[in-house]
C-alpha cells in the first residue's frame, strides 16, 4: 500500500523546545509555560493504565471462558440429569398404568366374585327352602293318611310294571345245557303243545339269573312275544296239554316237569306264593294267575277270588276257616 504523505504538523512551543538547545529543561519548561514534569507524569500514567487494562482485559477473558465453561459443563449435567428424569417418569407413567389395569382387573375380578358369591347364596337360600319343604313332605309320607298315599303309588309303581311284562312269558325248570339254543327250545315246546311259535313273533329269548345266588334250579327262561295274544294263546295251549315234561322237548337226562307262567314281577311272585300257602292251609282247590292277577277258588262251580292285597288273603284264610268249623 503507498504511504500517504501527511504535512508537517504545525509549529509549537514544544517543537520550538525540542529545535532549541537548552541545557536547564526546567527553566525551557517555565520559558514556554509548560510543566514538563506534568507531561511527563501524565504519559507514565496513560501507559501504566494501558497496561493494567490490557492485564484487566485478559483476566476478564479467561475468567469469562472459564465460567462459560463451567455453564456449559452445568448445562450438559442439568441436561442429562433432565433426560433421566423425563425418562424416570416415562418409566413411572408406564408402571401407572400398568398398575392401573392390573387395579381394574382386580376391581373386575372382585365384582364377578361377589356375583358369583350373591348368587351362590341365593341358590344355597333356594335350596335351604326346598330342603325345608322336602323335610315337611317327608314328616307327612310318615304320618297315617301319607303312608296310605304311599301305598298306592306302590300299588300303581307294580301295576305299571307287570303291564310292562304283559307280552312275556317265564319257562320254570327247564335244565340248563351249555351252549344251548333256545329258540329251538321253543319250537320244541310249540311242537309238544301244537301251537308252533314263529321266530318273527319272538322279540327276545334269554335266560334270567337267581334272586338268590345259592339257587340250584335251572335259571328261568323269559320269552317276550310282539303281541299279547300270542302270549296268551301259548299259555292257553299249555294248560290245555296239562302238562310238559323235559323229554317231550328233547332234552336228554332224567325228566323233569317244565311249567310256562306269565311273568310275574318279584313282589307279585311272593304274592302268589303266599297266597298256594293260604289257600293249601284253608283248603282251597285252584290258586292260578291271570293277566298279572292271582285268582283262587275254594272248589267247582264256585266263583274265583280275585286276591290283591294283604287283606284279601286275611279274608280267605277267615273264610276258609270258617268254612271248616261248619263242616264240623
Amino acid at each position: 500500500m503507498p504511504r500517504t504523505l501527511r504535512s508537517p504538523p504545525q509549529s509549537s512551543t514544544i517543537a520550538l523546545l525540542e529545535t532549541h538547545s537548552e541545557p536547564d529543561l526546567s527553566s525551557a519548561a517555565s520559558v514556554s509555560g509548560v510543566n514538563i514534569g506534568n507531561i511527563l507524569e501524565h504519559v507514565t500514567t496513560r501507559q501504566n493504565n494501558k497496561r493494567f487494562k490490557c492485564d484487566d482485559d485478559c483476566v476478564e477473558t479467561d475468567t469469562f471462558e472459564d465460567l462459560k465453561n463451567l455453564l456449559q459443563s452445568w448445562k450438559k449435567d442439568q441436561d442429562a440429569m433432565l433426560n433421566k428424569i423425563v425418562a424416570d417418569v416415562a418409566e413411572l407413567k408406564k408402571q401407572n398404568l400398568s398398575i392401573q389395569r392390573s387395579y381394574s382387573e382386580i376391581e373386575k375380578s372382585i365384582q364377578f366374585f361377589n356375583l358369583s358369591y350373591e348368587d351362590m347364596k341365593t341358590r344355597l337360600e333356594s335350596l335351604e327352602v326346598e330342603q325345608k319343604k322336602s323335610a315337611e313332605r317327608l314328616n307327612d309320607l310318615t304320618s297315617s293318611t301319607s303312608a296310605q298315599a304311599v301305598a298306592k303309588l306302590e300299588a300303581k309303581i307294580e301295576t305299571m310294571e307287570q303291564q310292562a311284562r304283559s307280552c312275556n312269558i317265564e319257562i320254570c325248570n327247564l335244565p340248563e345245557k351249555r351252549n344251548e339254543n333256545l329258540l329251538a327250545i321253543m319250537d320244541s315246546i310249540g311242537s309238544a303243545i301244537n301251537l308252533p311259535v314263529s321266530h318273527n313273533d319272538i322279540i327276545s329269548i334269554h335266560r334270567v339269573p337267581h334272586g338268590q345266588q345259592h339257587d340250584r334250579k335251572p335259571k328261568n327262561i323269559i320269552i317276550k312275544f310282539r303281541t299279547r295274544i300270542i302270549r296268551d294263546n301259548l299259555l292257553s295251549a299249555y294248560r290245555q296239554k296239562k302238562g310238559l315234561m323235559s323229554d317231550q322237548l328233547g332234552i336228554s337226562g332224567a325228566s323233569v316237569r317244565v311249567y310256562c307262567n306269565e311273568h310275574l314281577t318279584l313282589h307279585n311272585k311272593a304274592f302268589f306264593r303266599e297266597a298256594k300257602r293260604i289257600a293249601k292251609e284253608v283248603g282251597f282247590k285252584y290258586v292260578w294267575v291271570r293277566n298279572g292277577t292271582v285268582l283262587v277258588r275254594e272248589r267247582d262251580g264256585l266263583s274265583s277270588i280275585a286276591i290283591r292285597s294283604g287283606d284279601d288273603l286275611k279274608r280267605i284264610a277267615i273264610s276258609g276257616k270258617n268254612c271248616t268249623e261248619k263242616s264240623d
